[in-house]
């Protein structure tokens, strides 16, 4: 292998690592909304129970600023339900797209790794050469 070809091909597998490492980063930031979706979705549950317990009668208010609204408790479950649905919804959407990428990071993973092997098989026969290329020195 030339020089030329060596530097490219390095180029090809740093470019090949940068690709892995930067599904991985991208992997890694899923992780906060996940954990805040996910709290969100067993807060705005427990207060659906919460509201299930009530009289439709009941008196209900919500705090807007530094006012507190009556609201009317129908209102109240339908909002809450709203929420929820849409948490259900964004961990679900989350839940795709890290599948889909520990599928691209698995896929990459691989190419690095057969990237790696091309580049031991061919500092294996380049050191072979060197070795054949001695001993035939050293014969003559």
């Amino acid at each position: 292998m030339d020089a030329e070809t060596a530097n490219k091909f390095n180029e090809k597998m740093n470019e090949e690592f940068k690709k892995l490492k930067q599904i991985a980063e991208n992997l890694s930031k899923l992780g906060g909304p996940r954990d805040q979706y996910t709290s969100q979705l067993n807060e705005n549950e427990m207060v659906a129970k919460e509201l299930e317990a009530l009289d439709d009668e009941a008196n209900l208010f919500k705090m807007i600023g530094p006012v507190m609204v009556k609201q009317d408790v129908e209102e109240a479950k339908t909002t809450v339900q709203g929420r929820i649905t849409y948490f259900k919804e964004e961990l679900e959407r989350l839940s795709k797209a890290q599948k889909d990428l520990e599928q691209q990071q698995e896929e990459q993973a691989k190419k690095c790794q057969e990237l790696r092997d091309v580049a031991r098989k061919t500092q294996q026969a380049m050191v072979q050469a060197q070795l054949a290329a001695q001993q035939q020195g050293g014969t003559e």
